[in-house]
């Protein structure tokens, strides 16, 4: 069984970063990538990740106004959160 990461941040580096740690990983992982926390909850309505990585701050909605979205959603509630 595939893991699915979905990283959510403003700064397009910070999926490169992730990419590259993933790689060294001896698993079977698919990567999505939101870029604002708007784009991440159109994802969120179809996609559940076993993981999400999420940045604290972004405009518009920070990633702690987005976490409280995030937890309301019945779907995502074994999801795990890596907020950094």
């Amino acid at each position: 069984m595939r893991t699915h990461f979905l990283l959510i941040d403003d700064d397009e580096d910070e999926l490169d970063i992730l990419m590259a740690a993933v790689k060294g990983l001896d698993v079977d992982v698919d990567c999505s990538y939101a870029s604002t926390p708007e784009k991440a909850i159109t994802l969120l309505d179809i996609l559940v990740p076993d993981f999400i990585f999420l940045d604290i701050n972004m405009p518009s909605l920070n990633g702690l106004e987005l976490l409280k979205l995030i937890r309301k959603q019945v779907n995502l509630a074994k999801t795990c959160i890596v907020m950094y």
